[in-house]
């Protein structure tokens, strides 16, 4: 199984500049697509989950779109400007078909002002 497209939108129409994403809002959601249907158990925060520089889990909800394949990440409350983050999709993310993922994805990004 593997990803074909990975993108990020925020709420108010910020630009995205390489790993940074700028803008006046911290409230990005990530919208991600798989090639194959998800099995919904594995969709859940455990597998799917962001982090900043220290590690410390960052509140999220994930919601699954079953017809299009794509899971949003919306965090609970805004991201702090200037601060590192990571988007993190572990290899525990199953296909419906009960494949797992062939590789775990880890993407750093970071808001700017």
């Amino acid at each position: 199984m593997s990803m074909l497209e990975l993108t990020r939108t925020n709420v108010d129409s910020s630009t995205i500049i390489r790993d940074e994403i700028t803008g006046k809002s911290g409230h990005v959601i990530w919208k991600i697509r798989f090639s194959e249907p998800l099995d919904p158990v594995s969709v859940n925060t455990s597998n799917m989950y962001v982090t900043d520089a220290a590690g410390m889990v960052v509140k999220t909800a994930i919601k699954y779109n079953t017809e299009t394949n794509y899971i949003e990440i919306k965090p609970l409350s805004e991201y702090s400007l200037e601060t590192d983050y990571y988007l993190n999709i572990t290899k525990n993310v199953m296909s419906a078909s009960g494949k797992n993922l062939k590789h775990e994805v880890k993407l750093l990004f970071k808001i700017k002002p």
